[in-house]
């Protein structure tokens, strides 16, 4: 009763009526998108590719001489395969050029964010209301494909703000029931709470679980190694990392229920998900141009590729050609399901270590993402777990911010970490002049060298 009323009712006067976003119109066009046949959906991102472009050429000044000085034509293009002609864009590249990347017309009207970046990088980016109402509409046409619909009763094992104020925990929690969810911390997990988390679910019986990879298949080893009893969902739906097929299995034995996998990013949203067919991930062309490249930036399908992304909403800071930092793989299966979106086979090089502790604190990658985003004097980091007691945290600074700078200063960092990951962890924060790439050109965000689980014994604090 209540999803029927939240989503014909509920959600589109909120969204329309009280905060005046176009959500449910661009919700209302992508349903209908999906389904174009594969002529009829080039045309319609060709078409926004060019206004996109056009925009850019005429109101973002760092983008009108970057194009200008790599000879990209200034004309419309003919297909979407023309967009190859223009320059690749990074993360670098619009750090350094941050005011010149923010369109005329848009300059103090845009929203801004920042990403706590799976290679390392935590990045910010402007981007105005109207595209976050698309990205917003991306990710419930993705969760659709998984019968995760408005409304539906959904669970999150996922990441909380770190360091909110019991007012605002409080103001989340009442946000989260009116959309008839429940958040549990991911951030939060131990060898000796799992059980706690399976009772939330228990309690609150969610339709739906979506989770980031890492905890999820912690909570279903759990399950499986003590045979406790669990509440069936319709789906899980995974996010953060890659899914792998030995995780997926994992995952639906202990739920009892199909997983679908999903990509995405806090700069663009969500880029590809699963439908019921499961013959990859479907890449939302209809919102986006993506293209994978090799290292010399050459078009490539049928093997893992550079992800490119051009943002076909962000009218604010146009992101075009931009490497997003991961690698993916396109295929040419065509989906059963009838959609001609095309798909990626796989998604490459975003795994996050967990985190483990004495004490049996599992913590994913994603929480350092989510923890160093917000410390402005980070430009790059890794973190290194050596054992069970030590953790090295290394950061390249960003030139031109202290230290000191309240509230995010090295002090407020250090006591959120030793809050997150208890007292006997020795936690050692280490600045260096770079962070080298792996032999596939990723650089890893956490990396652990503790294996499994920590035993009974283990768990016990040193003496």
């Amino acid at each position: 009763m209540y999803e029927h009323l939240f989503k014909h009712l509920l959600f589109p006067f909120y969204e329309t009526t009280v905060k005046k976003r176009g959500t449910v119109r661009h919700l209302r066009d992508l349903e209908r998108s999906q389904w174009l046949s594969a002529n009829d959906l080039a045309a319609l991102q060709l078409r926004k590719l060019n206004a996109l472009l056009d925009h850019a050429w005429r109101e973002v000044p760092f983008l009108h001489q970057f194009w200008g000085d790599h000879g990209a034509p200034r004309s419309p293009l003919s297909h979407v395969s023309e967009l190859t002609r223009y320059p690749v864009l990074t993360k670098d590249i619009v750090k350094a050029n941050y005011a010149g990347m923010v369109s005329t017309s848009w300059r103090g009207r845009t929203l801004s964010k920042t990403t706590g970046g799976s290679t390392g990088v935590p990045f910010r980016l402007e981007y105005t209301m109207d595209s976050y109402a698309a990205r917003t509409a991306l990710m419930w046409r993705g969760y659709r494909w998984a019968e995760a619909d408005l409304g539906r009763r959904t669970l999150y094992v996922w990441g909380v703000p770190l360091g909110a104020s019991e007012k605002t925990i409080k103001r989340e929690a009442l946000f989260h029931r009116f959309y008839n969810r429940r958040m549990v911390n991911s951030f939060d997990l131990r060898t000796d709470n799992a059980a706690d988390y399976i009772q939330a679910i228990n309690e609150f019986q969610p339709k739906t679980l979506v989770g980031y990879v890492a905890p999820l298949v912690v909570l279903a080893e759990w399950i499986i190694r003590t045979g406790a009893k669990v509440h069936k969902p319709t789906a899980v739906i995974t996010g953060a990392e890659a899914l792998n097929e030995a995780q997926r299995d994992l995952i639906e034995r202990a739920f009892n229920a199909p997983a679908f996998n999903t990509y995405g990013s806090r700069e663009v949203g969500l880029i590809g998900a699963e439908c019921a067919e499961k013959t990859g991930l479907h890449v939302s062309t209809d919102h986006m141009v993506v293209e994978t490249v090799d290292d010399e930036g050459h078009s490539i399908s049928g093997r893992p590729g550079h992800v490119l992304i051009t943002d076909l909403s962000n009218f604010g800071m146009p992101f075009v050609r931009y490497r997003i930092g991961d690698a993916a793989t396109f295929s040419d299966v065509a989906c059963p399901c009838g959609r001609h979106l095309p798909l990626f086979s796989a998604v490459h090089g975003r795994t996050l270590d967990l985190i483990r502790t004495r004490d049996g604190r599992i913590l994913p990658g994603e929480f350092f993402p989510h923890l160093l985003k917000d410390f402005a004097f980070v430009q790059q980091y890794q973190v290194v777990q050596h054992d069970l007691d030590h953790l090295e945290v290394k950061v390249v600074r960003e030139s031109g911010h202290s230290l000191d700078a309240t509230p995010y200063s090295e002090a407020h960092l250090m006591t959120l970490m030793r809050q997150a990951l208890g007292e006997h962890m020795r936690i050692s924060l280490s600045f260096v002049d770079n962070i080298p790439l792996t032999p596939a050109g990723k650089r890893r965000a956490t990396i652990s060298h503790v294996s499994g689980l920590p035993d009974e014994a283990a768990c016990l604090p040193s003496a």
